[in-house]
């Protein structure tokens, strides 16, 4: 669904360049450029509303000019309103944030700043969509106050971090990358992007410079919404690249779920193109100008659809690797060190799952632990890559030797199978690639890399093909439980939780599930496809979801190593690889988890 209608869309935008009134605020001459040229893209065919729809406010003096603005647009605006403010953020006594007018006064911000509740109360329709966007000091805060129906708030930082205006630059560092990822787009396989997609970027390019985090938040998923078109000239990938692993891997996919592919008949090439008479047909050009829309969209459904049923955390590396960066669009050592991360992050899954449920079973049955598994689980502190799939085949073995079938049922016959050639000498490549890709890599001439790159795809495609079983599970993230109990009855347990998915369209659907059973507050579970069973495996403490308490959005973090400062257990966000893993569990950090690690650890030791 679109978030903007070229008639039905208003949009406000206030920047606050001077302030004349107190001189502990200094001027922000980014400001106004940062208005002026977001209005030129918001009027563009990139975002497209009607430029009459679009009213920008410079150095507005008192709140009521500002306020006046907004409840103008909000009464014109049938659809949606997007609001944007760049300016300084004020926290008064209470700590609740204001946004500066030129004649501001931090002694008297309640006077003379625009208060988040007063935003509120001036835009009185409750099923208006309304987009707010703040570049100002500790902008995380107006989470807090900002209460629409329908709402998405984009902050520049977090609600105890000034934002950033550098001094020498045209634009604010936030408002900068906006605009570029407005302009320029995002290389992944879409012709739109959504507000979710936007703020990921935004997120990767802003910590990676080292500046603050933008923050968001939503209500009924409103980050899903489409707001402008992609302008990447690699939104369609090179398919043909990915051609050989696509192909098997969807098929192999096909078996376990009911897959369609929009209006593309398999056995016909005559699709209808949704992308004719549109500039993105130049992207299917080949060299000798005809367009080839038919296999090269087949294709990238066909990619799209293994990124969707395959889990998150695999599903995550498979988009990177299907939608490359543009270093990594030939065959080369950056597109080998991919396909080793998928193909790590692919046996690193099914190891700590394995683990998760081998906890399970210890706690609930006493099942015995294998001196060779208490030998590999050592390494648990710092896993590598080697470990995976021995953890892997012991835990299987335990399962086997006490009469017990992992919940992925599947994997008890995929152990017997893997003693295959095929499987065994894929995994037995892979981990010799790594090896040599870490000592031997800057030896390589181009035709050696390409013979690895090929060598790597067609093992990793071999490993997929086999564990396409996955696609059967579903992740949820828990996100809250609520007890319903009647006299003489037995409870329900309902359960607020997040369906999972890699694709933009589908993370973080929430759902309402009443169970008579209960699992935690935080926890990344797998079940089946359909509604959820009392088999439900509950990933803690590999796996969990970082914003189950304070946030609308799913943040799934993994466990990566024991942090050697703080003496906790450091995790990574799976949707910004980029970002440093964190000590999560920790004293300093979540306490309940650290809790939670040591006795997993110490169970199975």
């Amino acid at each position: 669904m679109r978030l903007i209608d070229a008639a039905k869309t208003q949009a406000v935008l206030v920047g606050i360049s001077k302030y004349d009134a107190d001189e502990s605020l200094h001027d922000l001459p980014a400001a106004k450029t940062n208005v002026d040229t977001l209005e030129k893209v918001l009027a563009s065919s990139t975002v497209g509303i009607n430029k009459e729809n679009i009213t920008t406010l410079h150095n507005a003096g008192q709140p009521q000019e500002i306020l006046k603005v907004i409840k103008t647009a909000a009464q014109n605006a049938s659809k949606s309103l997007v609001i944007y403010y760049s300016g300084h953020g004020i926290l008064d006594e209470d700590f609740n944030l204001y946004l500066s007018t030129s004649e501001s006064k931090v002694e008297d911000i309640f006077f003379t700043g625009v208060s988040i509740d007063a935003i509120n109360r001036v835009i009185q329709k409750e099923r208006l969509l309304v987009v707010l966007i703040l570049d100002a000091c500790f902008s995380e805060k107006a989470f807090e106050q900002f209460r629409k129906t329908n709402f998405y708030v984009l902050a520049s930082s977090k609600k105890n971090t000034p934002s950033k205006y550098p001094p020498a630059e045209e634009y604010s560092a936030f408002t900068s990358e906006l605009i570029n990822i407005l302009e320029n787009g995002i290389n992944i396989r879409k012709t739109e992007l959504a507000l979710r997609d936007i703020y990921l970027q935004l997120e990767k390019n802003l910590t990676s410079k080292g500046f603050p985090q933008p923050r968001q938040a939503n209500t009924n998923l409103v980050q899903e919404l489409i707001f402008a078109k992609n302008n990447s000239n690699t939104v369609v990938p090179s398919t043909q690249l990915n051609r050989n692993i696509i192909l098997p891997v969807f098929y192999a996919v096909a078996k376990y779920r009911n897959i369609q592919i929009g209006t593309v008949i398999e056995n016909d090439l005559d699709i209808e193109n949704p992308f004719a008479e549109d500039e993105l047909s130049a992207y299917f050009e080949d060299d000798e100008g005809d367009t080839n829309y038919s296999e090269n969209l087949q294709l990238t459904q066909k990619a799209n659809q293994i990124v969707r049923y395959f889990p998150l955390f695999i599903a995550e590396e498979l988009k990177r690797l299907f939608a490359p960066s543009p270093s990594e669009q030939e065959r080369n050592l950056g597109r080998i060190n991919q396909i080793l991360r998928t193909y790590f992050s692919t046996m690193r899954y099914i190891c700590y799952l394995l683990l998760a449920e081998l906890w399970d079973e210890k706690v609930k049955s006493n099942i015995p632990i294998s001196s060779t598994f208490q030998s590999l689980f050592k390494e648990i502190d710092n896993p590598t890559p080697s470990i995976y799939l021995p953890l892997i085949e012991e835990v299987v073995e335990i399962f086997l030797q006490n009469g017990k079938t992992p919940y992925i049922s599947e994997l008890t016959t995929w152990k017997k199978e893997f003693e295959q050639d095929n499987f065994k000498n894929a995994y037995l490549s892979l981990e010799s690639l790594y090896q040599n890709w870490r000592t031997q890599a800057a030896t390589w001439n181009i035709e050696k890399v390409e013979e690895n790159c090929l060598e790597a795809e067609n093992h990793l495609t071999t490993i997929l093909e086999q564990l396409a079983f996955l696609a059967k599970y579903e992740l949820i993230s828990i996100r809250s439980i609520r007890v319903i109990k009647l006299k003489n009855r037995d409870a329900n347990f309902v359960h607020s939780l997040n369906h999972l998915f890699s694709d933009t369209n589908q993370s973080g659907q929430i759902k309402k599930e009443p169970l008579n059973f209960y699992t935690d507050s935080h926890s990344v579970c797998i079940t089946k496809q359909t509604n959820l069973e009392n088999e439900i495996l509950n990933l803690s403490p590999l796996f969990f979801d970082k914003n189950t308490y304070t946030n609308n959005i799913p943040s799934i973090y993994f466990y990566e190593r024991k942090d050697s400062i703080t003496g906790g257990y450091s995790y990574r966000p799976t949707f910004s690889r980029d970002v440093a893993a964190e000590p999560l569990a920790s004293t300093s950090g979540d306490i309940r988890l650290l809790e939670l690690f040591e006795a997993f650890k110490n169970s199975l030791s």
